[in-house]
């Protein structure tokens, strides 16, 4: 079931997000809760309404993110509220989506930025935890690169793209002391799986398709040989910001070594050519 924190939200706005995803729990927050994250059970997703630009709230939100980066935060603007303006604020604040009352607020579109979001937060924990990224995957390039996910099964895949040659993204990470693309791509898969399995909204089998692993199995393997447990362990221990942890851990180790042996679990993904 997935969780939806809010924050002065409109009924009306909300009863949109309950069309979109019947099944969904929502839980509302004063500001100081949603700052402070100090419910029970954090949110998979948490919207605030903002009536207008505030500096201040703007500040908030981006501490509240930078602590937080496994977190999808979408903003809901008025959009007769200097709207544009705003929008580019908040953007700023490297926030994961904008919904606009009025326009925004139909369940087809809010499905949509909350998809979007999921891989937003996905790509905020990756530059958290292994900042600084080199420039080719600099936002919003890597959000790019996630979505391209499920497809991507080679180095050259990714590399392509980048619009890039595999020797040069190959150097741009050497350089950046990250991991060669290969291992690379296996750690930007599994922790975008980390990201569905932590909602528990999608079963294991549903999950290795849609990041690309050819079955559940080999989905299991790589939880295995990259976190040391299986999926369905994923959001106990944590899920997206437990994966997170455990992928500045493996940087921290060197950039060919997880759990202190050679890496190579970015076999265990579909063989379709790219």
């Amino acid at each position: 079931m997935m969780t939806i924190g809010h924050v002065d939200v409109p009924a009306e706005v909300l009863s949109a997000f309950l069309s979109a995803f019947p099944d969904a729990r929502l839980i509302g927050l004063t500001p100081r809760a949603a700052e402070r994250l100090d419910v029970q059970d954090h949110p998979h997703v948490l919207i605030v309404g903002c009536h207008s630009h505030d500096d201040r709230m703007q500040v908030r939100l981006a501490a509240l993110k930078a602590r937080h980066p496994h977190l999808a935060v979408i903003v809901l603007l008025d959009a007769s509220s200097n709207g544009l303006r705003a929008a580019f604020q908040y953007g700023l604040a490297r926030l994961d989506g904008l919904l606009v009352v009025g326009l925004d607020d139909n369940p087809k579109r809010i499905r949509a930025v909350v998809e979007r979001c999921r891989m937003s937060s996905v790509a905020s924990v990756i530059e958290a935890m292994a900042a600084p990224l080199p420039p080719v995957l600099a936002r919003p390039t890597l959000d790019s690169v996630l979505q391209m996910l499920p497809v991507i099964n080679r180095p050259r895949g990714i590399a392509h793209t980048l619009s890039l040659s595999l020797s040069s993204f190959r150097n741009e990470l050497r350089t950046a002391r990250l991991f060669p693309p290969r291992l690379l791509l296996a750690w930007f898969r599994i922790l975008l799986a980390a990201r569905y399995l932590t909602e528990g909204l999608r079963s294991v089998e549903a999950v290795s398709a849609d990041v690309g692993y050819a079955s559940p199995s080999h989905l299991r393997h790589a939880c295995k040989g990259f976190l040391g447990i299986i999926p369905t362990e994923v959001k106990a221990q944590g899920g997206l910001r437990f994966a997170g942890v455990k992928f500045r851990d493996a940087l921290n180790m060197g950039p060919r070594r997880v759990n202190g042996t050679v890496a190579c679990t970015s076999v265990y993904h579909v063989t379709r050519p790219h």
